[in-house]
C-alpha cells in the first residue's frame, strides 16, 4: 500500500458562522501503481482532496500514511513532498522567463541529484518529443508543449506518486489524447492520481474511479471495461454519442440538460426562441458541419505509445543552493526603482546616521561636562547673621559673594596678548587651594598669583579651536601658561594641573576675599594676625593713602605697608565681620562638611552642583530623546517604504514564488530571493546617504561644532539599519510562505 488516508477532515472558515466542511471524513487507500481518477461536480472537493493528498494543502484532522511515514500535522513536510510526489498542474506552473532546462534543473537541485544534470534533463525530455526545445524559453512554447514540459519536470525525479489536476483542461482534443496516453503509461510504474470532470476520459483511461459529492466519497469503482476515448471533431457530430429524444419529425440529440426552447415553423421559415447565452448554428447543404449516425472512436494509428525509462533515484535532503544567492543578487541589483523611492531611501538613511552623536553621548554621559559649580559650594536658605558668618570664617572655611569664574586673557609665549583667545569664559568655579587637591602635574604653590586648573576644565578648553591655535594640544601644555585676571587686574600663571573631577580653578583664599567685596575694608581680614591690637571700629590706613585719613569717617589709628595698591584699610575681626554682614548681600559657603554647618547653624543649604547635575541630565536626556525620536521616525518611514516596495515586488513576482512553493522549493530559498533584493536597495540607495551623513558629522566634529562623536557606532548603526531593513522587508514573503501552496494558488489565482 503506497498511500492511505484515514478520517481526513478539512474545513474552510472553521468555527465561524460560514463554516464549510469541504472534506468530510475521507478514508481512501491507493496501491503502489495504477491510475486513479477523482471525479465529481464543481465544488465536490476533488481538487481540495488532491491538494491534501499531495501535501499542497493542510487538513484539520485525520492522518495520511505514505509507505512507512504517517503525517497527522501539516508541519515540516517540504522534504516529504520532494521525496514522494511529482505534480502536473492544469496551468502548467512553469517559469515563463526561464528556459526549459532551467525549469527542470531546479527539481534536480531540490532532490540533491549527484549525477549529470544535462543527461538527466535530456533523457526526461526525449520520450516526450521535447529534447530539441531544451534551450528555448517556456513563454515561446504552445500549450501542449508546456504541458509536456510540466510532465517532464514531474518525471525527472522518478516520483513514487504523480498528482495531476485536470492536466488536459487547457488542451485541445488531439493534445489531450497524447497527454493521457503518456499518463496511462506512467501509471503502470507508479501511483497516478488525477482530478477530472470528464467522465468519458475516466471511462477510457482510469484503473480506479472515485466519485465525490459535497466533500464525501460516494463511490469507489474499479474500471474493468475501458472504452475507447471519443475525440471531438468539431466539423463532425457523431449522433450516437448523444442522448436521443424524438417526436414526430423532430430529432433532439444532447449530452447536457436541454435549455428552454420555443420552435415556430411558418411559411417555410423556422423561428427559434432561446436564452441569449446559447449559440445557434444552422446545418444545411452550405454548412461545413456533418452529421453522422455513428460513434466516434480513436483509430488504432491515432493512439500514442510512450516509453519512459529514467532510473529511480535515492532521495537525499538537498544541501545545494536551489536558488543561488549571487545570481539572485545580480538580478536584484540591476533592477531600477522609481526616482522618488531612491531619494526617500537616501534621505532617511542620512537622517538615521545623524543620530550618531546622540548615540555616542548615551554611551559616554558625563554630567560634569555641563557643570560650572564646585560640589563643595552651598547657598544658605536664609540670610546668616554676623555671628553665624563669623563662626564659618573663624573655622577656616570661606564665605564669598561670587564663585563663578571670570574672564581670563591668555598670554602667548611671546608675552603678547592673543586676541582670538582674549576673555575666555571658563564655565568653572573659583575655589581656594587646599592640601587635599590631587595634583597630577606641576607643583603646589602658595604664591598669591599662581593658580591650579582642574583637568576637567582643561579638557573643556582643549575642545576650543582658539586654544588649539596656541599650540596647546594636551592638558599638560597648560602648565606655566601666563594668564591675566581681567576681573582682579592681576597677572599670574598656571602652576599645577589637578585631577579632582571638579569644574574648578583653584586660587589663593585671599584672592577670593578680594572678589567678595570690592571695598578696601573687606581686605582687612587678610591681615588679622597684624591687627589683633585694634579695638572695634578702629582702622589702619595704607601709608600710600595716609593723606586721605582726614577725609574718611573711619576712626584711623595708624598706618600699614602693603604691596597691593587697592588695599586702603585694615581692621580687627569684629569690625570686619560687622561690615561684611552689612554689605555682602547674597553669599555662598565653601566647605567640605555641610552637615556640620547645617546642624551648628540650624540652616538648610542648597547645593547648586546637585541642581546643575539634575538640570544637565534633564536637558541632556530631553535632547537625546527628541533627536532619537526624530531619527526613529525617519527610520520607520524608511522601513515602511521598504515594506511596501517588497510587498509590491512580491505581488509582481507572486506567480514565480507560487510556482517555487508548488514544486517544493523551501522557504529559506525564497527568503534568499528577497534578502538579495533588500540588500541591493540598501547598498545602492541607503548606504550612500548613510556615509554622506557620517562624513559631514566627522567634519563638524573636527571643527569642534559637535563634541560627542564615536566612530565605533558607525558600523553598529549601519548593522542595525540593515538588520531592521531585512526584518521588515521579509515580512511580506514570510506572511505569504505561511500559507500552503494551495492557499497561494487560490488567493492569487496562480
Amino acid at each position: 500500500m503506497m498511500l492511505k488516508l484515514t478520517n481526513i477532515n478539512k474545513y474552510y472558515f472553521k468555527n465561524k458562522s460560514n463554516q464549510i466542511h469541504v472534506l468530510n471524513n475521507i478514508n481512501l487507500s491507493f496501491n503502489d501503481t495504477g491510475l486513479y481518477f477523482l471525479l465529481g461536480p464543481s465544488g465536490s472537493g476533488k481538487s481540495t482532496l488532491l491538494n491534501v493528498i499531495g501535501l499542497l494543502d493542510s487538513f484539520d484532522s485525520g492522518n495520511i500514511a505514505i509507505e512507512d511515514k504517517t503525517i497527522n500535522k501539516y508541519k515540516n513536510i517540504d522534504n516529504i513532498r520532494n521525496h514522494y510526489f511529482g505534480y502536473v498542474f492544469q496551468n502548467y506552473l512553469l517559469n515563463e522567463e526561464q528556459t526549459v532546462y532551467q525549469n527542470l534543473e531546479i527539481v534536480l537541485k531540490l532532490i540533491n541529484y549527484q549525477g549529470d544534470f544535462n543527461n538527466r534533463i535530456k533523457n526526461a525530455l526525449k520520450p516526450l518529443g521535447m529534447e530539441k526545445y531544451i534551450k528555448r524559453k517556456v513563454k515561446d512554447l504552445s500549450g501542449g508543449q508546456k504541458q509536456r514540459i510540466g510532465i517532464a519536470r514531474c518525471l525527472i525525479k522518478s516520483p513514487k506518486i504523480i498528482l495531476l489536476d485536470e492536466p488536459t483542461g487547457n488542451l485541445d482534443e488531439k493534445n489531450s489524447v497524447q497527454v493521457m496516453d503518456i499518463i496511462a503509461s506512467l501509471s503502470k510504474k507508479c501511483l497516478v492520481i488525477m482530478v477530472s470532470h470528464d467522465q468519458n476520459l475516466a471511462s477510457s483511461y482510469a484503473d480506479y474511479i472515485i466519485n465525490l459529492k459535497d466533500g464525501k466519497v460516494i463511490s469507489e469503482d474499479v474500471n474493468t471495461q475501458k472504452t475507447n476515448y471519443n475525440v471531438n471533431d468539431f466539423n463532425t457530430i457523431y449522433l450516437k454519442d448523444y442522448q436521443n429524444n424524438s417526436f414526430e419529425n423532430i430529432n433532439i440529440y444532447h449530452n447536457e440538460e436541454l435549455p428552454s426552447l420555443t420552435l415556430v415553423f411558418d411559411h417555410n421559415k423556422l423561428y427559434i426562441k432561446c436564452d441569449d447565452n446559447i449559440n445557434i448554428d444552422i446545418i444545411n447543404s452550405q454548412s461545413s458541419i456533418k452529421l453522422l449516425n455513428e460513434h466516434h472512436t480513436v483509430k488504432k494509428e491515432e493512439q500514442h505509445t510512450f516509453d519512459f525509462n529514467l532510473e529511480e533515484l535515492d532521495y537525499q535532503k538537498s544541501s545545494k543552493q536551489v536558488l543561488k544567492f549571487t545570481d539572485l543578487f545580480k538580478k536584484a541589483f540591476k533592477a531600477k526603482p522609481k526616482r522618488l523611492l531612491k531619494l526617500a531611501f537616501f534621505i532617511t538613511a542620512f537622517i538615521f546616521a545623524s543620530s550618531i552623536p546622540y548615540i555616542s553621548s548615551l554611551n559616554d554621559i558625563d554630567y560634569r561636562e555641563g557643570l560650572e559649580t564646585n560640589s563643595h559650594i552651598y547657598e544658605p536658605s536664609i540670610s546668616l547673621d554676623a555671628k553665624q558668618v563669623g563662626e564659618v570664617l573663624l573655622e577656616g572655611d570661606l564665605i564669598y559673594q561670587s564663585y563663578s569664574s571670570h574672564n581670563l586673557t591668555y598670554l602667548a609665549p611671546s608675552k603678547n596678548i592673543v586676541t582670538n583667545v582674549d576673555k575666555i569664559y571658563l564655565n568653572a568655579s573659583y575655589v581656594p587651594k587646599n592640601d587635599s587637591l590631587n595634583i597630577i602635574n606641576g607643583n603646589a604653590s602658595n604664591n598669591y598669583t599662581d593658580i591650579y586648573i582642574d583637568k576637567l576644565v582643561a579638557n573643556r578648553l582643549l575642545n576650543r579651536p582658539d586654544i588649539k591655535s596656541l599650540g596647546i594640544t594636551n592638558v599638560n601644555d597648560f602648565l606655566n601658561q601666563e594668564i591675566y585676571f581681567n576681573y582682579f587686574n592681576i597677572k599670574g600663571k598656571i602652576s599645577a594641573i589637578c585631577d579632582n573631577n571638579e569644574p574648578s580653578i583653584y586660587v589663593n583664599k585671599e584672592m577670593l576675599m578680594l572678589d567678595t567685596k570690592q571695598t578696601s575694608i573687606d581686605n582687612s581680614f587678610l591681615f588679622t594676625s597684624e591687627i589683633k591690637s585694634l579695638e572695634n571700629n578702629q582702622y589702619l590706613i595704607n601709608e600710600k593713602y595716609q593723606d586721605l585719613a582726614t577725609d574718611t569717617n573711619y576712626q584711623i589709628v595708624g598706618i600699614f605697608k602693603s604691596n597691593y595698591d587697592d588695599l586702603l584699610y585694615v581692621s580687627n575681626n569684629n569690625t570686619y565681620l560687622d561690615y561684611y554682614y552689612q554689605n555682602i548681600g547674597s553669599y555662598y559657603l565653601y566647605c567640605n562638611d555641610i552637615e556640620h554647618y547645617t546642624t551648628k547653624l540650624n540652616v538648610n543649604f542648597t547645593n547648586y552642583y546637585q541642581l546643575e547635575k539634575e538640570e544637565y541630565y534633564f536637558k541632556h536626556n530631553a535632547s537625546i530623546i527628541s533627536s532619537l525620536v526624530f531619527s526613529g521616525i525617519t527610520l520607520i518611514v524608511s522601513l515602511v517604504f521598504l515594506y511596501f516596495i517588497m510587498a509590491s515586488s512580491l505581488i509582481h513576482r507572486i506567480r514565480e514564488v507560487g510556482i517555487y512553493r508548488n514544486i517544493g522549493v523551501l522557504r529559506f530559498d525564497l527568503y534568499k530571493m528577497f534578502v538579495s533584493e533588500i540588500l541591493s536597495i540598501v547598498i545602492k540607495y541607503s548606504l550612500p546617504g548613510f556615509l554622506t551623513s557620517v562624513i559631514i558629522l566627522k567634519y563638524l566634529h573636527n571643527g569642534g561644532l559637535i563634541s560627542n562623536y564615536n566612530l565605533i557606532f558607525v558600523p553598529t548603526l549601519l548593522l542595525i539599519y540593515i538588520v531592521l531593513a531585512l526584518l521588515i522587508g521579509l515580512i511580506p514573503i514570510y506572511r505569504l510562505t505561511r500559507k500552503t501552496p494551495a492557499e497561494i494558488n487560490k488567493k492569487y489565482d496562480i
